[in-house]
């Protein structure tokens, strides 16, 4: 067992906002003996732990350290215990154990996340069980820095808020998380709700993009392989965007197409490369000359496309941008094909 009276003494004298020399003269004795016991160069007799204790209003085994250690056991028995539960669904169960949990340990801030958890999982959604969760929740966030535990504390008094039909109370949480996007889910209603779901799977689809490329980084893939994976990319778009009409994402298009004809030119393949190049430039013309326009997609159905709220990290058009990126040498093998020249036509 590890005693740690040293650091225990500096926390309960710093707790109590006292001097070592206050101590001292409780227990008559210097304060250099005092200071030597803090800085860990020796101990406190044993006679002297029930005045030291005292002293602090503790117990001599939280003094040492002792109390500690049994209350970490005792709360690794009591998660290892409602994760048992949690996997069988016995949810009135691990409801009761982690309510004496919480009458057990009322300040530890795990205790009261998973409470607010078992009492979201019993399925009760009445007024009352709502409310404890929301009293659990807005204790956490006020008293804890722990960003797991406000990070449930966030959710869930969230969808407590919802299930109270007080949705501008759960609004104000979901603006808090830091999964917004996906807790408003739950919050937002009507065409609201609609536009967000709509700006989530745009979004998704830049997080998909740039997974696959951090995917390329972590380990060596064939350019056959690249080219299959960009490929399925390309799918995603063209089944959010399936009437073709792709708005703002006519640049990721016309960058896909790069990224495979880049790969095509590697092995000299002319057919492929051409048509993903001939695409390219095709998506960028598209998206230059693009104006306000509502987009019809079933799933992008009413959402706007609005060129004005563009932002730039370049000067220059999208189709000045791509075929800049044609003076790679791997495309000289093109260089004297008129169909190749055709493509970098800027008119």
């Amino acid at each position: 067992m590890n005693i740690t009276i040293r650091e225990n003494l500096k926390t309960l004298r710093a707790a109590k906002d006292c001097k070592q020399e206050e101590l001292a003269r409780h227990l008559g004795i210097s304060t250099q003996a005092v200071s030597k016991w803090e800085r860990g160069e020796g101990y406190p007799d044993i006679e002297l732990l029930p005045a030291i204790s005292a002293f602090y209003n503790v117990s001599v085994d939280d003094l040492l350290g002792v109390g500690e250690v049994r209350r970490r056991e005792r709360l690794d028995e009591i998660f290892a215990r409602e994760r048992d539960l949690a996997f069988t669904g016995d949810t009135k169960t691990r409801l009761r154990l982690m309510r004496d949990a919480y009458a057990e340990f009322p300040n530890d801030f795990r205790v009261m996340a998973m409470l607010m958890n078992a009492l979201y999982s019993d399925n009760q959604f009445d007024a009352a069980t709502m409310d404890e969760i929301i009293a659990l929740g807005e204790r956490i966030l006020a008293e804890c820095t722990d960003g797991v535990h406000r990070a449930t504390a966030i959710e869930l008094t969230c969808y407590a808020y919802i299930g109270k039909g007080d949705r501008v109370s759960a609004r104000r949480y979901a603006d808090m998380s830091p999964n917004d996007s996906y807790l408003m889910l739950s919050v937002l209603q009507g065409e609201e709700l609609l536009r967000h779901t709509q700006a989530i799977f745009e979004r998704a689809l830049d997080e998909f993009y740039l997974g696959i490329m951090r995917m390329f980084e972590a380990r060596e893939f064939t350019d056959a392989e690249k080219i299959h994976i960009w490929k399925q990319e390309l799918k995603l778009h063209e089944c959010v965007y399936e009437d073709g009409d792709f708005g703002f994402k006519n640049t990721r298009m016309a960058w896909l197409h790069i990224d495979i004809a880049r790969l095509y030119a590697q092995s000299q393949d002319r057919e492929n490369t051409l048509y993903h190049l001939g695409e390219a430039t095709r998506h960028a013309r598209i998206y230059d000359k693009m104006e306000r326009r509502v987009l019809h997609s079933p799933l992008m159905e009413g959402f706007v496309y609005e060129p004005t709220e563009l932002r730039r990290n370049y000067e220059g058009t999208e189709l000045d941008m791509v075929l800049r990126s044609t003076d790679a040498p791997r495309f000289d093998f093109l260089r004297d094909e008129p169909e190749f020249n055709a493509l970098l036509r800027r008119e």
